[in-house]
Formats: structure tokens, sequence, C-alpha cells
């Protein structure tokens, strides 16, 4: 800019060709500075973009460091007769509200018992197998409706996995129409026994999230899994919590799945919620499954209790989990 004041020999610059330097001068300067302010938002754009742009953290049931953890690595929150519901008035229920709800509330594994209506339950179709906990006349819910209901919740969390214990006391080729009816069967893993469970991650890309078992031993479909075959647990039939064990009920040792059944159940009419008050409670649950993990010498997969609401469950899972 310095240029404008150079003088030819002879020659003195006008007050107005002063001026006029200065003044193109300064615009000079002027639009150097938004020059450099323009490339600076630009570097700054290009650094959003590309953080924006960036691989997101993949989730799986809630936490990234679960993803390549194998399933018989990893905690589950699980509710036993999970069906037996008091917002579905069932009898003497087992959990306070429906699946879908506990699955919203972090519940990702599932005791179920199915049984076909009976001929007393005339209000449906004699041939389609229902949620029932012994007798469908204590309160019942459609199989194929919840598998439909529970597929939608899969579908709007793609990166969840879940364990099912299916009691199958209906035919095995009533659930599986109930399966097919919902669209369900491409839903569930179809694994082979001697090989490494696959991780969650794994499940969740192939699009299989949900693994079952069947605990009469029945194979005939592939997402039909034996409990005994894949399986080990202890004891359910527990009245008072020095009942509690760790000794094996089912399954053989070596088997990859671990489920802890931890609730009371007695033959009077106390509520399961009070009973789970006293069961879930942080220093009993805690208690009892850490010493069944000791003594099985594997990480418990399940935790299966009753009034899921009650207690330190999700706290005791997160343990678990954080354990590694």
């Amino acid at each position: 800019m310095w240029s404008y004041f150079a003088q030819k020999p002879g020659r003195r610059p006008s007050a107005r060709s002063a001026v006029l330097a200065i003044a193109v001068g300064l615009l000079a300067v002027l639009s150097g500075c938004e020059a450099d302010a323009s490339s600076e938002r630009d570097t700054a754009t290009a650094s959003d973009a590309t953080t924006n742009d960036a691989e997101p953290v993949q989730l799986c049931n809630g936490r990234s460091d679960l993803c390549d953890r194998r399933l018989d690595q990893v905690a589950f929150a699980a509710t036993h007769n999970a069906m037996s519901a008091a917002d579905w008035q069932f009898f003497l229920p087992n959990q306070p509200h429906g699946l879908l709800q506990q699955l919203d509330a972090g519940i990702r594994g599932m005791l179920l018992d199915i049984h076909m209506p009976g001929e007393y339950v005339t209000e449906v179709p004699a041939d389609r197998a229902q949620l029932c906990h012994a007798n469908c006349l204590l309160g019942k819910r459609d199989l194929a409706a919840e598998l439909v209901a529970m597929g939608g919740w899969l579908d709007a969390h793609p990166n969840e996995v879940l364990v099912w214990i299916l009691e199958d006391s209906a035919p095995i080729e009533r659930i599986n129409a109930a399966m097919q009816e919902a669209n369900f069967v491409s839903r569930c893993a179809a694994l082979t026994k001697g090989q490494p469970l696959p991780t969650l991650r794994q499940l969740i890309a192939a699009r299989t999230q949900v693994f079952v078992m069947l605990e009469s031993g029945r194979e005939d479909y592939p997402w039909a899994h034996s409990y005994a075959g894949w399986a080990q647990d202890n004891p359910y039939s527990a009245e008072t919590v020095a009942d509690f064990a760790c000794t094996r009920l089912r399954g053989s040792a070596g088997n990859p799945i671990l489920n802890i059944n931890h609730f009371l159940t007695t033959n009077d009419l106390t509520s399961r919620e009070q009973l789970s008050t006293t069961a879930n409670a942080k220093d009993v649950l805690f208690a009892h499954v850490l010493q069944c993990q000791k003594d099985f010498g594997q990480l418990p997969n399940l935790v299966s209790v009753d009034w899921y609401t009650t207690g330190a469950l999700f706290e005791l899972v997160d343990a678990l989990n954080d354990a590694g």
C-alpha cells in the first residue's frame, strides 16, 4: 500500500491523491482481515464436519464396553414369570408391569411360561399358544400378539440383545406357529453347541437379537435351544432368605449361560411385591449372587427376580458388568 506515496522526480503528490491512497490502503487491510476471518471460519466448519461425520460409538445394551463381549460374558437383568404382571391382571402377579415396560426399564432377560388356553378358557381359540402361569384362567396374554409388540420394540431399539428362557408347556409346533405369525423367527439366534458364543455386536449386526432356550429341552427348530444343554442354574424354591442356595439344579458344569434364581416362593397369598422387598434388598441380593458367582466359578448371566422395580437388581447387574 505504501507504493501510493512514491514520488516521481520533480512531482509532489496532491492532497486528493494522498487521501485516495490512504482509503485504498485501508480497504486492502480490511479485505485481508475479512479473508483471514473467512479462512478461520472455513477451518472451523471443516473441523466441525469432521467431528460430526465421525463414526458414532456403538452402544450394546446401553454400554459400549459390552459390544465385543460374548453372550456368556455379559450380565442381564431378568424377570421371573415375566408375563405375570399386575398391569395385566394376573392372579398373584410376579411383576408390576407388562413386557414392554420391563424392556423400557432395562430388563433384558425374561423367563416366560407358555401354555395352551385349556377347555375352560373359551374366549380365545383353542389352538393359540398363550403366555400363562400354570393355568390360563389365572391370567393370559396371546403369545403371537406379544411377539409382534416385542418385535416392534426391537425395531425401535436395534442395539439391544435379549435372552429368554421359555417354560414350554405348549406344543413346540404351536409356539413356532406364533413365532411365524409374528415374523419373529428371523430375530432369533441359531447357535451351535461347542462353538464360541457370538458377541453382542455380532448378534446385533446379524439382527438376531434374541437367544431362546426351552426348559423342555426341545431343539426342533433353529431358534430353539435346550435350556439344560446350554445353561445351568441354582434352586428356585426358596421360601426365606436363608433358603437361597448356590448348588446346581439344572444343566451341567461348563454350560456357558448361568441363571441365578433369586426370588422367594411361598404357598400362601403373600404378595410377590412384599416378598421381593426382602429378597431384592441390596445386601441380600449382592450376597447371594456374588456367592453363586464364586461357587459356580463363572459370571451370572441372568439374575432373575420377582418385582424388578424393588431393590438393587440394576445396580447389581451394572456391578457385574463393570467387573468385566
